[in-house]
């Protein structure tokens, strides 16, 4: 078994022994705080791993802490992973921010490997959005789902 697959299986292993904290949606933050009220242009920014918690589309395949919970991710995750070993460029992630945390929008394998390689920070593309309540990642229950 090469790198990419044990560090694959880790992080799924990890994914599946763990209590279920499925990935904050965006239907998770609209019934939390109400409704979006605006969206403010993209800025790049260096993003903390540990605040991105959800995903846009994707909420089947990562948790909450970016794991992959299917095995049927496992061929691009094995690609994004060589490459992040190899130290190439993988480009920004896509990200939507609400108060003090991120969902993603593109590049769910990125942000996965960077966290099962115990990454702190990410560079990310990062669109702001606003609730009717002010949003934080502490006020959001634990199954949201």
């Amino acid at each position: 078994m090469n790198q990419s697959a044990r560090a694959f299986q880790a992080a799924r292993r990890a994914a599946i022994r763990a209590p279920h904290r499925p990935a904050v949606t965006l239907e998770d933050v609209e019934a939390a705080f109400g409704p979006r009220c605006g969206e403010a242009r993209s800025v790049s920014a260096e993003v903390p791993l540990r605040r991105v918690v959800g995903t846009l589309a994707r909420a089947e395949d990562f948790d909450r802490e970016l794991r992959p919970t299917r095995s049927h991710v496992a061929q691009r995750w094995h690609s994004v992973h060589r490459a992040h070993t190899q130290s190439q460029h993988l480009g920004c992630v896509s990200l939507l921010q609400t108060g003090d945390f991120y969902l993603i929008v593109d590049g769910h394998h990125r942000a996965s490997v960077a966290r099962a390689a115990d990454q702190l920070t990410i560079d990310a593309c990062v669109q702001e959005v606003c609730t009717h309540r002010p949003a934080c990642l502490a006020c959001l229950p634990e199954d949201a789902e």
